[in-house]
C-alpha cells in the first residue's frame, strides 16, 4: 500500500503528465509560490559551439 508521500507524488507527476493543473495544484502546500529561477551571466554556449575548436 503507498504511503500519503507516495500518492502526491504520483499525483504531481500525473498532473504534470497530462496537463491537469488540479492535480499539481491539490498536491502543493496552500502558501506555496512559483519563484522562477535567477539566471546570472551569459547564457550558455552550445556543446556544438563550444566543441568546435577541437
Amino acid at each position: 500500500m503507498p504511503t500519503d508521500n507516495e500518492t502526491a507524488v504520483r499525483r504531481f507527476y500525473e498532473g504534470l503528465a497530462t496537463g491537469n493543473t488540479a492535480l499539481v495544484d491539490g498536491v502543493l502546500a496552500a502558501g506555496w509560490e512559483a519563484v522562477p529561477a535567477m539566471r546570472t551571466g551569459p547564457s550558455p554556449t552550445p556543446a556544438s559551439a563550444r566543441d568546435s575548436h577541437r
